[in-house]
């Protein structure tokens, strides 16, 4: 089946309002059979024995339904004209459960729910309104606190509550072992990010850092909304276009302020940030972040949306933060191994005397229409050459 099929977005909204799976193996109760195009004559002597047949007849006429359609009592027929014209037919075994599945279909659907698993160490300065920024876009978040020292913690307790569902200390209360205390161990806190996925329900995860803010690529449709389309289109996956900001001379960022009012220039990303899928359907099974070091999720099926949506990155707010972030609280912390292996490379080219300032003529200055529009323009073209 076409993963843009009406019949496939009809289904789901028939799964999320009766808790129904989708297209179980056929022949058990409570069955919803997809199809696209006319069904053979045995699958319609078999409706008795389904919940529901949902027939997409692509260019049909309800007329054209009904020849199709020989000998049907129960359901329904509706002739659709976007994204193409043709009759979505939902037939049921009698008629309470035509009318039940009518209702489904037209009730308001059962919001998506997007959780974010945000690790963070010392990210005091932006962490609340990382968090807000997220909650305003309909996800949830799920803190994974790495032994900060600074207030991460405190600066995103406002948020218990509304939206951040819980705060958890890494290692002690995930069992990890000792060493990270003192050390990133960056395979330890990707594993973990995909135990969550498995401890706490949802439809979508987010894998996300404390620096970062996510937007959908269309203007006025929020993170969570714009998970639902490409939920609803059938995709599994979704990567992001990685805007990096950086501190100019004429930057003053204040500690705990919004950040993305006061860094307004940014450059593109580096050779090793270009891939950036980091959310995901949920799976059947825990996915893998780790093979990848976390820029790519792995699990079996993937289907990526061919429009990324946006990624926000200020990881060095001012030249005092950077000192503090690169020298004392990054380089000195990452996992040995994991350095030999080719890992955190991001800051090794800032030299002891660097001042971590960027000149504005090397950036370019953000207008949120201006990405939007170059990066739906570009995806556009990517899927005509394709």
């Amino acid at each position: 089946m076409d993963p843009r099929s009406p019949a496939l977005a009809a289904a789901r909204r028939l799964a999320r309002a009766t808790h129904a799976p989708i297209a179980p193996p056929p022949g058990s109760d409570g069955t919803i059979v997809l199809m696209d195009g006319a069904p053979p004559a045995e699958l319609l002597a078999a409706l008795p024995r389904l919940e529901a047949l949902v027939v997409w007849l692509p260019g049909a006429t309800i007329d054209d339904a009904v020849a199709l359609l020989p000998g049907i009592q129960h359901g329904s027929l509706d002739r659709i004209e976007i994204p193409e014209p043709g009759v979505l037919a939902v037939l049921a075994t009698d008629e309470a459960a035509a009318e039940r599945h009518a209702e489904a279909l037209g009730a308001a659907e059962r919001p998506l729910r997007a959780l974010a698993i945000m690790p963070a160490f010392n990210e005091a300065d932006v962490i609340f309104h990382a968090i807000g920024a997220l909650v305003s876009e309909g996800v949830d978040v799920y803190l994974i606190d790495h032994e900060s020292t600074d207030g991460t913690v405190e600066a995103a307790k406002p948020w218990l509550g509304r939206g951040l569902v819980h705060i958890e200390r890494f290692p002690e209360e995930a069992g990890y072992p000792e060493r990270n205390r003192t050390e990133m161990v960056w395979r330890d806190i990707l594993r973990r990010v995909g135990e969550v996925t498995g401890e706490i329900a949802a439809d979508w995860y987010l894998f996300v850092n404390a620096d970062e803010f996510r937007e959908a690529p269309w203007p006025g449709v929020t993170l969570a909304d714009g998970l639902a389309e490409v939920d609803d289109l059938g995709f599994s996956a979704v990567n992001f276009e990685l805007l990096n900001f950086r501190p100019t001379p004429q930057d003053v960022f204040v500690d705990g302020s919004d950040v993305r009012e006061h860094l307004r220039h940014y450059e593109p990303p580096g050779p090793y940030d270009v891939l950036q899928i980091k959310a995901w359907k949920a799976q059947p099974e825990v996915v893998d972040l780790v093979h990848h070091g976390g820029h790519d999720v792995l699990f079996a099926g993937k289907r990526v949306f061919p429009v990324p949506f946006l990624l926000r990155h200020y990881p060095i707010r001012s030249a005092e933060h950077g000192r503090r972030k690169v020298l004392a609280e990054r380089l000195a912390r990452f996992a040995a191994e994991e350095r030999a292996g080719g890992w955190h490379i991001q800051y090794d080219h800032y030299a002891d005397g660097a001042d971590y300032l960027h000149d504005r003529e090397t950036l370019v200055e953000y207008d949120a229409d201006r990405v939007r529009a170059a990066l739906l323009a570009r995806s556009v073209r990517e899927l005509l050459a394709a």
